[in-house]
């Protein structure tokens, strides 16, 4: 699971690089929220399994209250080391940071289909929450900070397979 929210992870990041190339295309933008949800959502089922509890649906903000307080807390810990590069207070609560993102896979998937609009969503915020849930996921899966990995990995480096 954790390779999958990485693989969503890496195209929202690549669609975000795009959207910076050019502002004025906005072609990639429904792209980027519903890979960078989707992968968000992947991780919280991610360190959900590590954590025994196994998440179901899209709402982001359900899906990290599900999550086993001890899975919140760590996720919670890593926040202050992590968001300050994107303009984030680091005492900003994790949970917050998926208030206007909570909807987002639902909604910007068939934008086509809301004449409403498809409502705000927290570009920064998600990079910020991606950030953090790739940290905490490859620290609960891998063992150790996901920058530090190697393509290979030394037998048994795995913690678990999720």
């Amino acid at each position: 699971m954790l390779g999958i929210a990485v693989s969503f992870n890496e195209t929202a990041a690549a669609l975000y690089e795009r959207i910076q190339e050019s502002l004025h295309d906005s072609r990639p933008m429904i792209p980027f929220v519903v890979n960078s949800s989707f992968s968000i959502e992947v991780f919280l089922k991610t360190i959900g399994e590590v954590h025994g509890a196994s998440l179901r649906g899209h709402d982001l903000l359900e899906l990290y209250r599900q999550l086993p307080v001890l899975a919140r807390q760590a996720i919670q810990a890593a926040v202050p080391g992590l968001v300050g590069r994107y303009g984030i207070a680091p005492t900003r609560e994790f949970e917050s940071l998926l208030a206007g993102l909570s909807d987002a896979f639902v909604k910007w998937r068939y934008a086509w289909e809301r004449p409403e609009g498809v409502g705000y969503f927290g570009v920064v915020e998600a990079i910020a929450a991606l950030h953090v849930l790739h940290n905490v996921g490859h620290e609960m899966v891998w063992g150790g900070d996901w920058s530090t990995r190697t393509k290979e990995r030394p037998p048994g480096s795995r913690r678990r397979r999720v």
